[in-house]
């Protein structure tokens, strides 16, 4: 087995603000690689991408100041000029190419030159709050960057570089959250009435609503700037979250015509959640949450398949990637496969989902989800405070339901297999080795 460190793959990397610290997480070793001092109250994270770089907003949103840390040296490095206070921090999941950007209180958005570690002029933007998302369609590396713009009821459409505003989009209400799928349909969250809908990549009109919590509008629906809508990279799902619980919204079936109880789904956290993302595998999501964890959400059972400890209050989260030597492409594939076919695994691991590490399990012994996961429910295990404990019908060593080293769907799945961290064999929805694409099903329910 080798060493967590150097980074090799895929990897979270969580800011924990009463801490003072990030927190690395190697995702296929699913355990704690290094812990990061800083000199700041960390906010948001971004990582750079096929870097080890970390650029850092500070939690209080009061300064200009950003942070940057090595991660393999567990380091703060330095401090640069962030143009204006600084708000959030946004990166391209688990990408070996791409630009991370900083948003201010001015409503611009500025990229960030790791060559020089400088921040750009940036580009306008509508009125916020905002929410950044990185578009590709059917390509290894970022094409666009799109923001929401919540108080201008927009969206701005800018080129990979985050350099220049291609188009605004006039969407209405409140989008609270942006996210392209990889068959090129743009997604957007609207607060004010707990829907997401399709929108028209030229106009901004509505092409498909689908309702979030049936009943629920305005504050009620729980959606916020914050809430985090991110799309899966084979765009079989759509998550995001509410301030106590995790929502995806499973595109495949939504297309062939699945219930409301099919396509949307949610998974109670009592802890709070501070932050979710997406990143190579296709049907995974993570998340941070109120009692300092890190969880491994499996989409197709709906279930929590691993907790790990991080630290205190992790309202930063962000997907990475270190290609591997050797690699022929700077970006995980179509498939969900990471670049190199680790996924961030170091040789030998399996996943978090199908067994344990060599030689160790997660830090605190964290926890697998319990046989007969369903489509809604508490996640497991997930209120329990650093240092860990088996979640209920799990094992302390991490094992997941069904044996030691297998990668078949976690208990209670469905049937569809998601890959284990190390990547290779991972399969779609529905047996296909292909991710789905929006011509294999034409035409989309609308509610």
């Amino acid at each position: 087995m080798r060493a967590p460190l150097p980074l090799s793959g895929e990897y979270a990397v969580t800011a924990n603000e009463d801490d003072r610290t990030l927190t690395v997480v190697p995702i296929g070793l699913a355990q704690v690689a290094a812990t990061v001092p800083l000199d700041i109250a960390p906010g948001q994270v971004g990582a750079t991408p096929n870097s080890d770089l970390a650029l850092v907003s500070a939690a209080s949103g009061d300064t200009q100041s950003l942070a940057l840390a090595t991660l393999n040296g567990a380091a703060e490095t330095g401090r640069l000029d962030g143009g204006a206070r600084v708000v959030s921090i946004a990166g391209p999941a688990a990408q070996g190419v791409g630009t991370v950007v900083v948003l201010g209180d001015d409503d611009r958005l500025r990229p960030f030159d790791p060559t020089i570690r400088a921040v750009g002029a940036g580009s306008q933007l509508g009125a916020g709050p905002h929410a950044v998302s990185f578009g590709r369609v059917g390509a290894p590396s970022v094409e666009h960057v799109f923001v929401a713009n919540a108080g201008a009821g927009t969206v701005t459409v800018l080129d990979d570089q985050a350099t220049t505003v291609q188009r605004t989009l006039q969407v209405g209400n409140r989008p609270v959250g942006v996210a392209q799928t990889i068959d090129g349909r743009l997604w957007i969250a609207f607060g004010d009435t707990g829907t997401v809908a399709q929108v028209d990549l030229e106009g901004g009109g509505k092409v498909e609503s689908i309702d979030l919590a049936p009943g629920l509008t305005g504050s009620a629906s729980g959606l916020s700037a914050t809430s985090g809508l991110s799309a899966t990279r084979d765009g079989h799902f759509l998550v995001l979250s509410t301030h106590d619980a995790l929502i995806s919204v499973d595109l495949l079936k939504d297309a062939l015509g699945g219930s409301a109880a099919e396509v949307v789904r949610r998974l109670a956290v009592p802890s709070g959640v501070l932050a979710v993302a997406t990143g190579a595998e296709p049907g995974r999501a993570y998340a941070t949450t109120g009692d300092g964890m890190l969880i491994y959400w499996d989409l197709v059972a709906n279930t929590l398949m691993q907790s790990i400890p991080v630290g205190h209050n992790p309202t930063g989260l962000a997907i990475g990637m270190v290609v591997p030597t050797g690699s022929s492409s700077p970006a995980a594939s179509d498939t969900g496969t990471a670049a190199g076919g680790g996924g961030g695994a170091p040789t030998g691991s399996t996943s978090a989902s199908g067994g344990t590490a060599p030689g160790s399990t997660s830090p605190g012994g964290s926890t697998t989800s319990p046989p007969g996961g369903t489509d809604s429910g508490t996640a497991p295990g997930v209120s329990t405070s650093p240092g860990g404990s088996t979640a209920p019908g799990g094992t302390s060593g991490g094992t997941a339901p069904g044996g030691t080293g297998g990668t078949s769907a976690p208990a209670g799945g469905t049937g569809s297999v998601t890959s284990p961290a190390g990547g290779t064999g991972s399969t779609a929805p529905g047996g296909s080795t292909s991710p789905w694409r929006q011509h294999d099903f034409p035409g989309g329910r609308h509610r």
